[in-house]
């Protein structure tokens, strides 16, 4: 067992076909990063791509790093699958939710893609349209995946980080986790102390909070700033012409990952990365208003940070 460990972590790649936003080349430049700085592993935190079927090649490309590449789910996974089995079979996963140990710290990845249906009960966003799928008014984690964090975190060795596409820490009309609460009161009880450090991604921004002894990463996206309803022009035609949703993106110019360190006494260093907006087309500038549902504005970069739990 080691007194600390090193790990990548990134977000919303949204590969697609048809693709002009680089994905391979921004996946081989994080996984390179996380090599380089001999990390234990890299996870992405959801919306790795937006059709598992196109993106064969590009998800062997992950798994073909030379370190142990982990999913977590997000909602454009489902965007063009008619269920949650066909995702899990084409990122060779046994089932959406584990956990797994590195030298004395847990690891736990969640899938939170669940809503209550008109019945009330609770459904995953892969068996909905695909409108419901990219436009969720509701998320939530299965009581079955509340119990499975409460034990894992219970029976951690060490420090716990989880991860998962939606917060838990916002408000549900911010967009967050509907039971968010009940599962951060949750783990507080269960911790007994020890560390824990939430990540997720999904809303493409940049913000931390830290809270005694439990901190929570807005991880930044890895390649979108941000989506517009209305047409943008700010690009070069050759790669305005490569897609049919080019006009309604904006881009970062960096492929962005942190990568995160973190000792057994809670101590925690987040090195993130300074950005910038692709081919200088900031989208407020050119007046666009990117706030997201807690007011937020789109930020090119991925912060650092140096704190303790």
């Amino acid at each position: 067992m080691s007194d600390s460990v090193t790990f990548s972590v990134f977000a919303d790649l949204h590969w697609r076909e048809g693709d002009w936003s680089s994905c391979e080349a921004r996946l081989d430049a994080i996984v390179a990063r996380a090599v380089r700085a001999k990390a234990e592993f890299v996870i992405h935190c959801g919306d790795f791509c937006h059709d598992v079927a196109a993106a064969r090649g590009m998800i062997a490309r992950y798994a073909a790093a030379p370190l142990p590449a982990y999913h977590v789910m997000g909602n454009h996974e489902f965007e063009c699958s008619d269920s949650l089995e066909e995702v899990l079979a084409a990122f060779s996963m046994p089932r959406n939710f584990y956990a797994f140990d590195v030298r004395g710290f847990r690891f736990v990845a969640l899938d939170n893609n669940y809503h209550h249906g008109a019945d009330g009960a609770l459904k995953h966003y892969a068996d909905e349209s695909v409108w419901a799928k990219c436009h969720q008014d509701e998320v939530a984690l299965p009581p079955e995946q509340v119990a499975f964090l409460r034990e894992a975190v219970a029976t951690a060795p060490g420090p716990t980080c989880v991860f998962s596409h939606a917060s838990f820490l916002f408000p549900p009309e911010g967009g967050g986790v509907a039971n968010g609460r009940e599962v951060v009161d949750l783990v507080e009880k269960a911790r007994a102390g020890r560390p824990v450090l939430f990540f997720n991604g999904h809303y493409h921004r940049n913000e931390l909070v830290v809270r005694g002894g439990m901190a929570f990463f807005d991880v930044n996206s890895a390649s979108s700033l941000a989506w517009v309803d209305g047409e943008h022009h700010a690009y070069p035609p050759d790669i305005m012409a490569k897609s049919p949703v080019s006009c309604h993106t904006f881009l970062n110019a960096e492929p962005l990952s942190a990568l995160v360190r973190m000792s057994m006494d809670g101590h925690v260093e987040i090195e993130g990365m300074r950005g910038a907006c692709f081919c200088g087309a900031d989208p407020e500038a050119l007046g666009f208003d990117t706030r997201d549902r807690r007011g937020r504005r789109v930020d090119p970069n991925l912060l650092s940070a140096s704190f303790s739990l």
